[in-house]
């Protein structure tokens, strides 16, 4: 009894690690998410690549700022769908504004694409927010994971000469 009491222990804490195993990593997120447990699988950020992006002021709608981007999956291992962070810039580049989407926020609904996602594939990132106006002189597309001790991880904090 003690040693499955371990045995719990061990794979609670080592939860995140396990989620991305090839083999049981989705019947792992699943039993826990059935017991009220997050899960934040500690995918590789370094697998990720945006290529490509644009913003285009009212192509959707007007007073709509719309913000197109291209995340290429470059690891050798499949991940999940990451989290997408724009930022806006003013003339001196200082940020005006930022805000991170889920999956569900950039992904069409007709999407076909699925957890988790293997290399050589590409995300496509539909995001509109509201136009700032002449205020927004830049923006900037970065791909973040979330992280149980460090919160919230972005490429562009963690590599920041790799742009």
């Amino acid at each position: 009894v003690l040693a499955l009491a371990l045995a719990l222990q061990v794979v609670t804490h080592q939860r995140d690690e396990l989620a991305t195993h090839p083999a049981w990593g989705a019947r792992i997120r699943q039993a826990f998410t059935a017991v009220g447990l997050t899960v934040y699988p500690a995918w590789n950020l370094s697998a990720y690549a945006v290529r490509g992006s644009e913003a285009v002021a009212g192509r959707s709608a007007p007073g709509a700022l719309d913000v197109v981007a291209t995340i290429a999956i470059t690891g050798n291992a499949p991940v999940g769908l990451p989290l997408v962070r724009v930022t806006l810039r003013d003339r001196w580049n200082a940020p005006l504004g930022a805000r991170v989407f889920e999956a569900a926020d950039y992904l069409d609904r007709a999407s076909t694409i699925r957890e988790p996602v293997a290399p050589g594939s590409l995300v496509p990132v539909r995001i509109r927010i509201a136009d700032p106006g002449t205020d927004a002189f830049g923006y900037e597309v970065d791909v973040c994971l979330m992280d149980r001790r460090t919160g919230l991880t972005c490429q562009a904090e963690r590599e920041p000469f790799q742009r």
